[in-house]
């Protein structure tokens, strides 16, 4: 099967693609997840994820967000709402 991507990376050489299927976590938080990473070099992603795990940083919830308790650690993406999914932060960085 092949995959068609909408927009091809204008430096192909400076790009990766990945993907993963029948995942056993919420779509919805690791929807957010790859939206908080996307965008950042690859270092400083997976720096980013540890922090998470660690409780340092969290993930910000912009989609998928209601129900979503409120953190200060939000402020850092200018949203109050996020979260610490670790299932979801360990999927992606294995895809990383």
């Amino acid at each position: 099967m092949k995959l068609h991507y909408a927009v091809e990376p204008s430096h192909p050489s400076k790009a990766a693609k990945a993907m993963g299927t029948d995942l056993k976590t919420s779509f919805k938080n690791t929807w957010n997840v790859c939206a908080a990473i996307k965008g950042m070099p690859l270092r400083e992603a997976q720096e980013y994820l540890e922090e998470v795990l660690e409780h340092k940083r969290c993930i910000p919830y912009r989609r998928f967000s209601g129900g979503v308790g409120r953190t200060g650690q939000a402020k850092e993406w200018k949203t109050s709402q996020g979260r610490w999914p670790q299932k979801s932060v360990k999927v992606v960085m294995s895809l990383l």
